[in-house]
């Protein structure tokens, strides 16, 4: 169905649609980001590489194989965000911009 909401946009260049996705994605994450602030900086890596391009690269690199028995350890376990970014930091885990 047609929406005369979305059609605006079509009438924006792409500069201007990647400069909206971009405030849009740093916005949605505002509510995840109070629970859990890391997620500020994984929004603003994609935030950026929506607008200015370049390398989106989410890895992880555990130093030991993460298996079902780790996870099933961890549930109920993890309870403030400090715990959960230790356990991230322990895995690995990474999320990153680099511009062209």
């Amino acid at each position: 169905e047609y929406s005369t909401e979305l059609a605006v946009l079509a009438a924006y260049d792409v500069d201007t649609m990647k400069l909206l996705v971009g405030n849009a994605v740093k916005g949605a994450a505002a509510i995840p980001a109070s629970e859990f602030p890391p997620a500020a900086k994984w929004a603003d890596a994609l935030a950026n590489y929506l607008t200015d391009g370049g390398t989106f690269t989410v890895e992880m690199k555990p130093k030991t194989p993460i298996s079902i028995e780790t996870l099933e350890a961890l549930e109920g376990d993890v309870e403030t965000p400090e715990e959960m970014e230790a356990i991230l930091d322990e895995w690995g885990f990474r999320v990153a911009h680099a511009p062209n």
